[in-house]
């Protein structure tokens, strides 16, 4: 069985993997990255039992006809944090002008891609949000 997935249910399907093998005989192989980029693997053909990503995305892969319609169900919901370099002050980010006042301040900021991950496309919309 081919798994494409988003990297936030990596732990999930490789903890059911042992159990699923044993109890139906078939091989469970795995490919997990940004969601995107799954996204593109299946529409390019990759081999794909079942995938895993956001539901946007499934919508669309339904849409596009890469996805059986009213086969999708919800899993779980993925969280998205921030943090700072450990030995940083932490700043305030109560508030949205604290937040933007924090994100102008930082010497860097590093998310994943927002073309091709959950994470980087929640967070450039935030970005974009505080201007």
């Amino acid at each position: 069985m081919h798994v494409l997935s988003g990297g936030a249910a990596a732990a999930v399907v490789k903890a059911v993997q042992a159990e699923f093998e044993s109890s139906t005989g078939q091989t469970l192989e795995a490919t997990f990255s940004a969601v995107g980029m799954m996204r593109d693997k299946l529409v390019e053909g990759a081999p794909c039992d079942l995938v895993i990503l956001t539901r946007p995305l499934i919508a669309q892969l339904i849409a596009s006809g890469h996805v059986v319609p009213g086969s999708e169900r919800s899993l779980g919901r993925v969280k998205t944090g921030v943090a700072v370099r450990s030995g940083t002050p932490h700043p305030p980010v109560a508030t949205r002008a604290e937040l933007h006042a924090a994100m102008e301040a930082a010497q860097g900021i590093y998310f994943p891609d927002p073309e091709k991950a959950t994470a980087g496309i929640h967070f450039l919309g935030v970005l974009k949000a505080l201007g």
